[in-house]
């Protein structure tokens, strides 16, 4: 009776545990974090605006060859080089680097006073830049605000034209143009420079300001300018 007894209430424990394991919810697994979207890289960038450089040209001692001192000092202390516009388009190649190409043409046109009678000549100087290098800035698409820099080489092409009437009109009826005054020059050009984007839509972007160092060497000598620049980044 007592071994009976004893089996009975054995089978019935065994039994709730049984029923008590099987009722027991399962915990629930624990949720699954979010993947973090990653920033959309813009690949290429293109701007194209307005650009003021300030320099003087000086790529030849100009006054040595008309022998007129008054004239070197006019050459070599105006630094007004002239407006112009600029371009440039960047790949981006990762998040914070790009590879660069910029254009730049300045021009400027100013009046000289040469000659024995202190005659006014117009002389007409163009500067052509065309350089390459690296710009880092940050490349994705959703930032509102774009500081950079970038550091750039490359060639550069100066001309100055002077009409040959006005020469006539300095130098005598039958004389020529002084070769400086008429004349071709390459050379190289670098840019060291920065600037800041500000977003206007998904696709636009408004540059307000660049500023460039540009160092040119032609025909020996070295001159030191600065570039400012403004306008559309797409």
């Amino acid at each position: 009776m007592t071994i009976k007894f004893y089996v009975l209430v054995l089978t019935c424990l065994l039994a709730l545990a049984i029923t008590g394991e099987a009722q027991t919810p399962a915990p629930s697994p624990a949720p699954a974090k979010k993947a973090s979207v990653p920033a959309e890289l813009k690949q290429m960038d293109f701007f194209i605006g307005f650009s003021w450089r300030r320099a003087a040209l000086n790529v030849n001692n100009k006054a040595a060859i008309l022998n007129t001192a008054a004239l070197s000092n006019q050459l070599n202390n105006t630094e007004d080089f002239g407006k112009g516009f600029s371009a440039a388009g960047t790949y981006n190649f990762s998040d914070y680097l790009g590879a660069k190409m910029d254009l730049s043409f300045n021009a400027n046109t100013r009046n000289l006073f040469v000659g024995g009678n202190n005659t006014k000549v117009l002389l007409k100087e163009r500067l052509t830049t065309v350089l390459g290098g690296v710009e880092a800035k940050d490349n994705t698409k959703n930032k509102g605000l774009r500081p950079f820099a970038h550091a750039l080489a490359g060639i550069a092409l100066a001309r100055t034209r002077t009409p040959k009437a006005a020469c006539g009109a300095a130098f005598g009826a039958n004389a020529a143009c002084p070769d400086r005054l008429n004349d071709t020059n390459f050379g190289l050009a670098a840019a060291f420079g920065a600037g800041l984007d500000v977003k206007l839509s998904r696709g636009f972007a408004l540059r307000l300001v660049q500023v460039d160092y540009i160092p040119l060497r032609i025909n020996g000598r070295t001159n030191h300018g600065v570039r400012f620049s403004a306008g559309l980044v797409f």
